[in-house]
């Protein structure tokens, strides 16, 4: 339960509502309420803790942090950040939130170990406070716990190990956090059959601690969920922490206000074939944007500060070449911002500030007059600093913030996972998608968070193949988000690893991954079984299934002759297409896919996959309806095998090569379907090797569905258990 440490932190969040502090502290209950009772004397288990880029991570952990404090942890390990900016970013936030510091005058509770070694004797001062929870006389608000903060690389880590190996842990009950989870501390060479070396350290960490509960902190949760079940990092169990109001996230920027994204055009991003000799356009647009921005900021005399992000490439040395364009823009408007009042080439810029203000106008209520901005700008342009942020020259040099109120920031892997952006409005990306893991772009977006106070003046500009990856994403992800709800309270261990997630996108780097998945697409085509002859007890089950749904059909529902929706002229001795319409969903869920059996493993990815996307269908509208064709009123037909598997399931349209309406008899299969609902062939086959030998099998139910767009879906699925055959 929340006790002192707890409930004064969250008092202490004064920018977070009554309501976002009860959200905060009933999610720390739960996260820490799946973790190891600290009254056991030892267990361990990993848990994943999922929230969204920027979304408020960190003060959740702090918030478990507190709340383990109060429910007698006696120790708390933070492993964050791979680089120091990240480590010192995170470890800075925990004490200031928990007020470590040396200016506390109030007794504090903690004991900090900051990236503690057997070198400077701190094995000593760590077991002696631990030495305090072994004291009866000693009331229980003065024991301090401890709380040791290391960064996660796999030195550091060897240093705590040793440490700890000095102390006797039995007994003492630990929380780690591993902020970032998904990163670094995965094992990269378990396709190889060893350890990596960081993995390895979190491994003897766990062996070191009897009594601990790991959790994983992430955004991007692929490489956790999709490792093998058997690791002994692989999450037992998962929780969802939910942003707070004025949250700005992928839902936000690509689906429901995708105004705010702009796509660079391709003559503007830089090739090895065509470098750039000038600043783009686009880029010069984006700087605009943000110093009319930063105008408004100071006009209105907001608090925080004001930021551009440019992130041109992975690589260090494209990223002069926009610091230099940044830079000379600034010193460029400076310049002409000092002529006199009506200056020639004031008046031409001026032209052109008037154009992005006139956009600014679409999504910003109450913005300032334009001349009201204008006013301000050389205050603004004297106060912005330029900055590169990289390692190019050594150790990536940690920006201070309080130096400026308005920055332009050029960086690139610097400013991907982990790194925060104060006050960041503009996003300029020249870069393409990459390698085109899912996680891996998704840690680049720093243009989320809490924005929604000036969301009006945010704008992120993307090249086109990022920005649509970006936009699969945003499925993927909430996909992903509202699957880990559903299952909450239950183990992962019985969770199905399927996901949607487009075929152009990666989950997350291959090499920590040792239980392959598989994908398949269920797109706007059909797409059908092949091989449900395969043996004769599923064939008689499969008539069943196909007896017992259409009995339930014609109780709901009437058949008619399909040639009045479709081009159907054949004679009456043709056995004619029927036409069910209206027929719920969830019946063809229950009744239909869900009890047809199939073993061949192809036809099972695509039953999968299609109980998946329907699932998720129900899930969003449970009165979706379908369509049901019974083709040739099931009267069997003659199709060839090949390679033990039908060969050609559909008719095609007669006569072959008819160019107009009048000239065709018969459509053909594949144009019975209904665009805007589920449709569903159900057919009929006696099937044989030889096109006019005796049917080897007869009577063989078979089924094709066709989604309509809207529902047009790539399903990522693994096995549990074991690699897939």
């Amino acid at each position: 339960m929340p006790g002192k440490e707890t409930l004064e932190l969250l008092d202490r969040l004064a920018s977070v509502s009554e309501e976002g502090r009860g959200v905060i502290r009933e999610e720390a209950v739960r996260i820490l309420g799946r973790c190891i009772p600290p009254i056991q004397q030892e267990g361990n288990c990993t848990g994943l803790v999922v929230g969204y880029v920027q979304s408020g991570k960190t003060i959740s952990f702090t918030t478990v942090t507190a709340l383990a404090r109060d429910n007698g942890y006696q120790m708390i390990i933070l492993i964050a950040g791979t680089k120091v900016p990240l480590l010192n970013q995170s470890r800075e936030r925990l004490l200031s939130d928990l007020r470590i510091s040396a200016k506390e005058s109030d007794f504090r509770p903690w004991r900090h170990a900051p990236d503690p070694q057997v070198g400077h004797d701190d094995h000593r001062s760590i077991e002696s406070t631990l030495q305090q929870w072994k004291n009866p006389n000693i009331p229980k608000g003065k024991r301090k716990t401890v709380l040791i903060t290391v960064m996660k690389h796999w030195s550091h880590l060897q240093n705590l190990i040793e440490v700890l190996t000095r102390i006797d842990m039995r007994g003492v009950p630990t929380l780690i956090i591993d902020d970032e989870g998904d990163q670094a501390g995965l094992n990269t060479q378990v396709r190889k059959g060893g350890m990596s070396t960081t993995y390895e350290m979190l491994y003897k960490l766990k062996r070191v601690v009897p009594h601990h509960s790991i959790l994983q902190y992430t955004a991007t949760p692929q490489a956790p969920l999709l490792i093998n079940i058997a690791d002994v990092l692989s999450p037992s169990f998962a929780e969802v922490i939910t942003p707070g109001k004025g949250y700005v996230g992928g839902k936000e920027c690509f689906i429901e206000k995708p105004s705010i994204v702009s796509t660079i055009p391709p003559a503007e991003i830089p090739t090895k074939d065509m470098p750039l000799t000038q600043a783009p356009r686009s880029l010069l647009k984006a700087l605009r944007l943000f110093l009319l921005g930063a105008a408004a900021h100071a006009f209105l005399e907001q608090s925080g500060r004001r930021s551009m992000m440019v992130h041109p490439s992975q690589r260090t040395a494209p990223h002069g070449d926009y610091y230099v364009w940044a830079s000379r823009a600034i010193q460029a408007y400076q310049d002409v911002f000092g002529q006199p009042a009506g200056h020639p080439a004031q008046r031409e810029l001026l032209k052109e500030f008037s154009k992005e203000y006139l956009e600014l106008t679409e999504t910003v209520q109450d913005i300032p007059s334009f001349d009201e901005l204008v006013g301000l700008l050389s205050f603004v342009l004297s106060n912005t600093s330029v900055v590169e942020f990289n390692a190019t020259k050594g150790k990536t040099k940690p920006i201070d913030w309080s130096q400026c109120e308005y920055w332009v920031i050029v960086g690139g892997q610097a400013l991907d996972r982990g790194f925060t952006v104060e006050g960041l409005t503009i996003t300029y990306m020249p870069r393409n998608a990459g390698e085109k893991n899912a996680d891996t772009l998704q840690q680049r977006a720093r243009f989320f968070g809490y924005k929604s106070a000036y969301r009006g003046y945010c704008r992120v500009f993307l090249e086109s193949e990022a920005r649509q990856a970006f936009e699969d994403y945003v499925e993927h992800e909430e996909d992903v988000r509202r699957q880990l709800v559903s299952h909450r309270g239950h183990p992962l261990l019985e969770w199905k690893r399927d996901f949607f997630l487009r075929k152009t996108l990666n989950p997350t780097r291959r090499n920590v991954i040792d239980v392959d998945y598989r994908r398949y697409s269920l797109d706007r085509e059909w797409a059908a079984p092949r091989a449900l002859h395969e043996s004769q007890e599923i064939v008689v089950e499969n008539r069943k299934v196909f007896s017992d749904f259409l009995e339930q059909v014609v109780s709901i529902a009437s058949f008619r002759e399909a040639s009045d929706r479709f081009i159907d002229r054949r004679g009456l001795d043709s056995h004619k297409n029927l036409i069910a319409e209206g027929v719920p969903l969830k019946l063809v869920q229950a009744a239909l896919l869900t009890r047809l059996r199939v073993r061949e493993v192809s036809d099972s990815n695509l039953m999968q996959a299609l109980l998946r996307v329907v699932q998720w269908a129900l899930e969003l509208n449970d009165d979706e309806t379908a369509t049901i064709l019974k083709m040739g009123n099931l009267h069997p037909q003659y199709r060839q095998l090949s390679g033990g598997k039908i060969n050609e399931i559909f008719q095609g349209m007669q006569p072959k090569g008819a160019k107009t309406d009048e000239e065709i008899r018969y459509a053909g299969d594949r144009a019975f379907y209904d665009p805007d609902v589920v449709t569903i062939h159900l057919r009929c086959f006696d099937l044989g090797s030889e096109k006019r030998g005796t049917p080897e099998h007869q009577d063989v139910p078979f089924f094709a569905v066709r989604l309509p767009e809207r529902m047009a879906k790539d399903v990522l699925s693994q096995p549990q258990g074991g690699k897939v055959q």
